[in-house]
C-alpha cells in the first residue's frame, strides 16, 4: 500500500467515523458498562474499503457477523454473538479511493497524545493527529519504523476484557515486520510489551506480552513485495472447510492449511478488496482469554 494510498483511508476513517464534518454519526462505546483498562490489549477494528457492499456480503455470508448499516451504508456496525467486532468504512466515495481495503486494528493505551510523541520519538510517522470520536474515546494512527499502520486508542469507558475468543471472532494480531528484532524493541518501548521468543535464532517468532497475557506476535515477512503490516486473526472451527465459502464470496486464498504451518490449523486471506486476514483453529486452555 502506498503512503498516498494510507492517507486517503485515513481520511475516510476520520470523516466517517464524525471526527471532521460530519458529526451525525455516533458510535457505541466499545464496553457496555465502565470497565478496567487492559493497555497492550488490541480492543477495535475498522476496515476501511472500497467496496463496502462486498465486504458486507463477504462478513456476513463467511463468518455470520451481524451488521447494522448506518449513514446510507458509509459506517457499518459489525458484531457477533453479542460482541461488538468494529466496523466497515466505505472509502469508495472520496476523490482518490484506495484501490485495496486494509483492517486497522486499535490497540489500548493510558494515554493517546503522550503515546504518540513516543511513537514519533522512536521513528514512527503520524497519519491521524489525536482525534475524539464521539462515545467511543481519543484515537491517533501510526505507521510503524517499518511501515505497519496501527491504530492508539483510549475508549471512554474502559477496554474490554479477557475471555476465550468465540468462533467467528478476533482471536490474535500477528505483526509480519522485516525485521522482527527491530519491531519487539519499538514495541517493547512504545507498549511495555515483554517479549518471549519461540523457536531458533532471530528468525524466532516473537510473543508480545504484557501484565502475564499474550496480546500479539511478531513474525519474519515471508512474503515477497508485500509490506509490513498487523493482521488480524480469526477464530474458525476449521480453516480448510471454510476455504470455499471465501472463494464463492470473492476472497482469495494466500496461504493454504499446511501439516508444517501450525499443524493445518492456519490459513491466510484476502478479502474481495485485498484486506489481508488469518484463519486460525484454536482451543482455548481453561481459564484462558484473548
Amino acid at each position: 500500500m502506498r503512503y498516498s494510498t494510507t492517507i486517503v483511508l485515513l481520511v475516510a476513517l476520520s470523516t466517517s467515523l464524525g471526527c471532521s464534518r460530519n458529526d451525525s454519526l455516533t458510535l457505541p462505546p466499545l464496553v457496555s458498562e465502565p470497565s478496567t483498562r487492559l493497555p497492550g490489549k488490541f480492543v477495535w477494528h475498522n476496515l476501511i474499503t472500497p467496496d463496502a457492499g462486498a465486504a458486507r456480503d463477504f462478513y456476513s455470508s463467511v463468518f455470520g457477523w451481524q451488521l447494522n448499516v448506518l449513514e446510507g451504508g458509509s459506517y457499518t456496525e459489525v458484531s457477533h454473538g453479542g460482541r461488538s467486532l468494529g466496523g466497515i468504512i466505505d472509502a469508495s466515495k472520496h476523490e482518490k479511493p484506495p484501490r485495496s481495503a486494509v483492517w486497522l486494528s486499535g490497540v489500548s493505551v493510558p494515554d493517546v497524545d503522550d503515546s504518540l510523541s513516543s511513537a514519533i520519538a522512536l521513528g514512527a510517522n503520524q497519519l491521524l493527529e489525536p482525534t475524539d470520536i464521539p462515545n467511543v474515546g481519543r484515537v491517533a494512527v501510526i505507521s510503524d519504523p517499518q511501515g505497519a499502520l496501527l491504530q492508539l486508542i483510549r475508549a471512554n469507558d474502559g477496554d474490554p476484557q479477557d475471555t476465550p475468543a468465540l468462533l467467528n471472532t478476533w482471536l490474535w494480531h500477528e505483526l509480519i515486520a522485516d525485521v522482527p528484532e527491530d519491531a519487539a524493541s519499538f514495541y517493547h518501548k512504545l507498549l511495555g510489551y515483554g517479549v518471549r521468543i519461540v523457536g531458533d535464532g532471530e528468525a524466532g517468532y516473537r510473543v508480545l506480552t504484557r501484565d502475564g497475557a499474550p496480546r500479539a506476535g511478531i513474525l519474519e515477512n515471508p512474503f515477497e513485495e508485500t509490506r509490513p503490516a498487523w493482521v488480524p486473526f480469526i477464530r474458525v472451527a476449521d480453516p480448510t472447510a471454510l476455504l470455499p465459502k471465501v472463494l464463492a464470496h470473492g476472497g482469495r486464498v494466500v496461504v493454504e492449511p499446511e501439516d508444517d504451518l501450525r499443524g493445518s490449523k492456519l490459513a491466510v486471506i484476502l478479502d474481495p478488496s485485498g484486506a489481508p486476514l488469518a484463519l486460525q483453529k484454536w482451543d482455548p486452555s481453561p481459564g484462558e482469554g484473548r
